[in-house]
């Protein structure tokens, strides 16, 4: 919600890379999304459909939301190729045929509840070479996609969240053997992870395998 459909779906290969379609010949397949949403504050249905074209272009053929807030009356509108439906009079978005309509309707106050928490949404593709790497410290408010910033957020939960943080660190623990706590670490005008080793894990005698392999028989019975 973010960025325009159009640059969403380039970003991907453009329309024919992210639909199916039975031949190459054809054209690829509608494709659909649709999102059920149930929040303390709101309630909401959003869908959309688009078509692609034979030119890798592609047009918006329906989009629906409908919004129940807590304290207030049911709201929704309807987008087809007939036109745009609302049970609120004023709403009259100009619309592109490429474009979703809910980022321009949002700005009423009616569904922007909808479209902040669709824009929330976030997907990742962590890369270990960002993690290895030095990072540049920011506000450590949002991770990006690629793990780019990740001691930077580690560093705010840390100082904001406690909780968090110390969930953050018995999860790591169960994951990792061996670490007992992950920490960022200022080097210079960088930041990076500093990783702290708790004791071994146990054999079934109660010994330290790493003893017996230096020819150490451990604690007496």
């Amino acid at each position: 919600m973010e960025s325009p459909l159009r640059a969403v779906l380039d970003r991907r290969g453009g329309v024919s890379a992210v639909a199916n379609r039975s031949s190459a010949r054809e054209r690829p397949a509608d494709l659909g999304l649709g999102v059920e949403v149930e929040s303390p504050e709101f309630r909401a249905i959003y869908a959309f459909e688009m078509r692609a074209r034979r030119s890798h272009g592609f047009v918006v053929r329906r989009e629906q939301c409908i919004a129940q807030p807590k304290s207030d009356s049911k709201v929704w509108f309807d987008r087809s190729p007939s036109g745009f439906r609302s049970n609120v009079p004023s709403l009259q978005p100009a619309t592109d045929e490429a474009a979703l309509a809910l980022p321009l309707v949002g700005g009423d106050i009616r569904f922007g509840s909808v479209l902040r928490f669709l824009a929330g949404i976030r997907s990742y593709r962590i890369e270990p070479a960002s993690l290895r790497e030095m990072q540049a410290p920011d506000a450590g408010d949002r991770l990006r996609p690629t793990g780019g910033n990740a001691a930077s957020v580690l560093r705010e939960i840390s100082r904001e969240s406690p909780d968090d943080w110390k969930t953050l660190q018995e999860l790591l623990q169960s994951i990792v053997p061996g670490i007992s706590s992950v920490s960022p670490r200022q080097q210079g005008n960088k930041l990076t992870f500093q990783f702290a080793h708790g004791p071994r894990d146990r054999g079934a005698r109660g010994d330290d395998p790493s003893r017996r392999d230096r020819g150490d028989p451990g604690p007496a019975a």
